[in-house]
């Protein structure tokens, strides 16, 4: 297993190589796999933890001479493992499970909040708190076999694509116990991944179906009271997508995706203008290997914002140093909306609104 960085421009930037010998080592199943037939690609998903500051990979904690199939195997004899990685390229395996509940199953991604918490999925037993701040256990088995899972906004998302329990689902929050799993909506078999906006209004799924059968890079929109699968982007996608992630920071979403084959596999761009979106080829995996999962990458330290407060006359004038964005809200838990154009000093009336609070963002 590599870790490859590229720029958003698809130009190479460097490798890490996970280790694939000695205690920490962490392998993934190959496609063909040791018995010279399809491996699972769906295995081994990437993602980002929630402070952002972690890439999370899903494995097996083995070396590469193990001979045998890595999803058959006994936890016992292969622990399931979880390596992160930071900034600065440096690797730990912070997860080796012996738990019984992925012993002969396919451990296809995990997630993690930064600090001392961490969840699994495989192809069976759901959700799975892993550690350590609470007793291990599993969080939810509403979908046994899930395709990949991620952290958006604080809560945990998770894609299935068995026929009758297809599509995305969400549980609320980081849970270290039992906790109900929502579907948000179905999409079919073809689901494989998904990200999510900021505000948890917009989600584009990875669908490894072909663009002439339904799948790509489909967009759903929720209104307040429904999800609607609104278009579907297919640009330089004929044969679908299986990994998804996005930057939302711009007029326009920039969409990135992994297409589905099992070897030399791409990375496509695409800009989400709309239905007709085009898509451009950044990377291309190369002979014998396949791309598996993808996000951006993980931020270094960033120092903690101060915003000072102060009266003059009738106005309140906040200031700040750096870069953040200035939000408010009418109630301290939120919602909170990015003030469009607000520098330092940023001055508002005390009559502006009944009650009104301030925070920075990065």
């Amino acid at each position: 297993m590599y870790l490859d960085q590229f720029a958003t421009n698809g130009s190479y930037v460097n490798t890490v190589s996970i280790p694939e010998d000695g205690s920490s080592s962490i392998i993934a199943i190959g496609t063909p796999n040791v018995q010279g037939t399809t491996g699972n690609i769906t295995d081994s998903g990437l993602t980002r933890s929630l402070d952002g500051r972690l890439m999370v990979v899903a494995g097996y904690n083995t070396n590469l001479t193990y001979g045998a199939s890595l999803g058959s195997a006994p936890s016992s004899a292969v622990p399931r493992g979880v390596g992160v990685i930071n900034a600065q390229g440096q690797y730990t395996l912070a997860v080796s499970s012996v738990a019984t509940i992925y012993s002969q199953g396919a451990f296809r991604a995990a997630v993690t909040d930064g600090t001392n918490n961490f969840f699994g999925c495989a192809n069976k037993g759901g959700v799975y708190y892993f550690g350590f701040t609470a007793p291990e256990g599993p969080i939810s088995s509403l979908i046994s076999n899930i395709r990949s899972m991620s952290v958006f906004n604080g809560n945990i998302y998770f894609a299935a694509a068995v026929a009758g329990s297809d599509g995305i689902f969400r549980i609320d929050g980081l849970p270290t116990s039992g906790a109900p799993a929502t579907q948000l909506f179905a999409n079919g078999t073809g689901t494989a991944d998904m990200e999510v906006s900021p505000d948890g209004n917009l989600i584009y799924v990875a669908d490894d179906r072909s663009s002439a059968t339904g799948g790509g890079v489909l967009r759903y929109q929720f209104d307040g009271a429904n999800w609607t699968l609104t278009y579907a982007l297919t640009g330089a996608l004929a044969s679908g997508a299986r990994y998804v992630t996005a930057d939302f920071s711009g007029t326009n979403p920039v969409v990135c995706a992994v297409t589905p084959e099992s070897e030399n596999n791409r990375i496509v761009r695409i800009v989400d203008t709309g239905l007709s979106s085009t898509g451009t080829t950044l990377a291309n995996a190369g002979v014998n290997q396949v791309f598996r999962g993808m996000r951006f990458g993980p931020i270094g330290a960033i120092a903690q914002p101060i915003l000072f407060v102060a009266r003059s006359g009738t106005n309140i004038v906040l200031s700040w140093s750096g870069t953040f964005l200035l939000q408010s809200a009418t109630n301290v838990a939120g919602a909170y909306s990015t003030i469009s154009g607000a520098t330092s000093p940023y001055t508002n009336s005390v009559s502006a609104a009944s009650q009104q609070f301030f925070r920075l963002r990065d």
